[in-house]
């Protein structure tokens, strides 16, 4: 993942984002140790992270890793206190939207 973004940040990206989402079942969701290296090495460029994200689960796996943001809100549960509290600890920010 690293020379991937490392590619982007040459370019002066503001944000790295990352699609963590399987559509619905009908696509390969990117697995998780993929997801937390571009995490890591966007932070290694000094670049924010974003993941598109659909479900609880994912949400609370990527907040944990230290993404910076949430792009579109949880939309398979409600969201729960663990997502809430692992966001304000890792200062994720979310974006609204479907």
């Amino acid at each position: 993942m690293e020379p991937a973004v490392a590619a982007q940040a040459a370019k002066k990206v503001d944000i790295i984002k990352l699609w963590v989402d399987d559509h619905l079942h009908t696509q390969k969701k990117m697995p998780y140790d993929i997801a937390k290296a571009i995490i890591d090495s966007a932070h290694k460029h000094q670049l924010p992270a974003a993941a598109h994200i659909f479900y609880l689960e994912d949400a609370k796996q990527l907040a944990n890793f230290g993404v910076n943001g949430l792009a579109h809100s949880v939309r398979d549960k409600p969201v729960d206190q663990e997502l809430i509290a692992a966001m304000k600890k890792h200062g994720t920010w979310q974006m609204a939207g479907p």
